[in-house]
């Protein structure tokens, strides 16, 4: 309403009466409806018209006014939930499950870029990034889900542009901490190795890299002292040191070379001593015991010949040594005309070494000796055979064989001579049929 409308009002209403004046109060009495009726004039149009037009500009204002605020203020007014009647016209129900689906898988993928720094090596991708995804949220929460569902997309194509970045940069950094360890720079190396971790986590040769340059002090220090002992000849506890070396690195190249020499130092010289014992054992006749330790020193050095021919040598003197035992009790089993023995003891000589002539011609006269023994003792036990004149003359061939036996022993001197007795006396008694 107008200020005009409101005087005119204002005018039509009849003065009050003065408090104490002359005019007689009389009490209000209401006139005929009909004549209550107000009488329009062209006043009241014209304020409704006013009227209408203020609350349209009221409502238009109301609706406009958040939107200006958000555009021209978001980093105030992003955080700030908007009442129902400010948001715009929903979207289908699907747009915005999308949107939160596409927000959703942002999340881990720009966590992982954050911890990886990616501010610092891909500063333009990861900005635009950011830029992105708040606009995606400003979006979701103003109700445009198609608006938030693309900046998403946005979002993720700078997270592919960062991510391409990873491959160069894991390369050049292990590149810059390997050949850190080699200039024997480990906190150079450390901090490279580190950054190879925070672009790759499950880089393995960072991680091998790393534990290399954290323990390079000690590693060093460990094959200074393996080194003073290799000096001394104190290959074993050289070799202690080495291996506690490779305990804190197992990739530690120097490590790994000095234990590898001290370790054919140590066999080498295991098999002097190893060959050393072998020929005392073999000269004091104990081919077992040198047998042995020629075989443990072959083992240390497969291809050495030493080892090789020294094993050889003792195993033909021990057959050699084996050999002259058994002949030796084969000619003492001959000495005392126990030829059946004489005769295996023989054949375990040939068994030993078949091209011993010695065995050969033992084992036949052995065998022979055997024989003829066994004939002259079945001639004395049965004497009466000589009455036969078959018999007999058997017997004086038998008789004859032996004695023509070159050095005979006792037992067949006497055989010969009872032998021979026995023939005489048959000789003298009258033959049958005589």
């Amino acid at each position: 309403m107008s200020v005009d409308a409101t005087q005119e009002r204002v005018a039509d209403v009849p003065p009050r009466p003065a408090l104490g004046g002359s005019t007689t109060f009389t009490p209000y009495a209401p006139p005929d409806a009909r004549l209550q009726q107000p009488q329009r004039t062209w006043q009241t149009p014209l304020a409704l018209s006013l009227l209408l037009l203020t609350a349209i500009g009221a409502a238009a204002t109301l609706s406009w006014l958040p939107h200006w605020l958000i555009a021209s203020h978001p980093a105030w007014l992003a955080d700030l939930p908007l009442a129902e009647t400010d948001r715009p016209a929903l979207e289908p129900l699907a747009a915005k499950a999308a949107a939160e689906t596409a927000m959703a898988a942002l999340v881990p993928a720009i966590e992982a870029l954050q911890h990886q720094h990616a501010e610092n090596w891909a500063s333009t991708e990861f900005a635009a990034l950011e830029a992105a995804q708040a606009h995606s949220l400003q979006a979701y929460r103003t109700g445009r889900y198609t608006a938030a569902r693309q900046a998403c997309a946005t979002a993720a194509a700078q997270i592919v542009r960062a991510k391409a970045l990873i491959p160069n940069m894991v390369r050049e950094a292990m590149q810059r901490g390997e050949q850190s360890l080699l200039n024997q720079h480990p906190d150079a190396a450390v901090a490279a190795f580190r950054r190879t971790l925070d672009l790759a986590p499950e880089n393995a040769a960072a991680r091998r890299g790393l534990r290399s340059a954290e323990n390079f002090d000690q590693v060093q220090t460990l094959l200074s002292a393996a080194l003073n002992h290799e000096q001394a000849m104190d290959l074993g506890r050289a070799m202690e040191d080495c291996r506690a070396a490779l305990a804190l690195d197992p990739e530690a190249p120097m490590a790994k070379q000095l234990l590898g020499h001290l370790e054919q130092l140590a066999a080498a010289a295991t098999f002097k001593t190893l060959m050393s014992r072998g020929f005392a054992a073999m000269v004091g006749g104990d081919y077992v015991a040198a047998e042995t330790i020629f075989s443990q020193a072959a083992k240390q050095y497969p291809h050495a010949s030493d080892a090789i021919n020294a094993l050889a040598q003792t195993r033909a003197r021990a057959i050699a040594a084996r050999l002259d035992h058994v002949l030796g009790a084969a000619r003492r089993a001959a000495g005392l005309e126990r030829w059946q023995e004489a005769a295996a003891l023989y054949d375990s000589a040939l068994t030993l070494d078949n091209a011993v002539v010695i065995a050969s011609e033992g084992k036949h006269e052995a065998a022979t000796r055997r024989v003829l023994d066994e004939r002259l003792q079945g001639a004395l036990m049965h004497p009466a055979r000589g009455a036969d004149p078959t018999a007999y003359r058997e017997t004086v061939a038998l008789l004859a064989e032996a004695r023509a036996v070159p050095q005979p022993g006792p037992r067949l001197t006497n055989q010969i001579s009872t032998l021979k007795a026995r023939l005489h006396v048959t000789h003298a008694s009258p033959q049958p049929g005589a």
